[in-house]
């Protein structure tokens, strides 16, 4: 049976984040280090958490970006005007949704597990203010969870 060859390997050696990191590189330009290590740790050395006014604002509004009341509350609405929607699916490139990586995050929600590999170019941005809101929002709500199972 042949792998699919758009299916990210079931177990993330180093040298498959090496690779990402130089995919990365290549796409945005040159990485100064690397950001994740091989056990899927992000590195936050030397970042500073938002302040807790921030970090109580940043967490309501990606918890209520979750809850899935488009069925109740506006009703006809389709699934490409639900911001919950387009949070909880998509293929192996993440979520069509801006700024998917730091709503997980600062809501404490699991990643699916075929999203790992574009956690990291979200990490890896080439957008320097993205990328570091993504990692001061690591440093002050906790390391990224991932699912271990494949969700389609």
């Amino acid at each position: 049976m042949s792998r699919n060859r758009k299916q990210p390997p079931e177990r993330y050696t180093a040298e498959w984040y090496e690779a990402s990191r130089r995919e990365a590189a290549r796409i945005c330009g040159a990485v100064a280090r690397p950001i994740v290590n091989a056990v899927g740790i992000v590195d936050v050395t030397g970042i500073a958490p938002w302040d807790p006014a921030t970090e109580a604002r940043l967490g309501a509004i990606a918890r209520r970006m979750f809850r899935d009341g488009h069925s109740y509350e506006h009703r006809g609405i389709d699934a490409d005007n639900c911001s919950f929607c387009a949070l909880v699916t998509g293929g192996f490139d993440g979520p069509n949704y801006a700024g998917w990586a730091r709503l997980y995050i600062e809501a404490g929600q699991r990643i699916p597990g075929k999203w790992r590999h574009a956690f990291v170019l979200e990490l890896e941005s080439d957008n320097k203010a993205y990328a570091d809101a993504l990692l001061r929002s690591i440093a002050t709500f906790g390391q990224p969870k991932f699912l271990d199972r494949w969700h389609s």
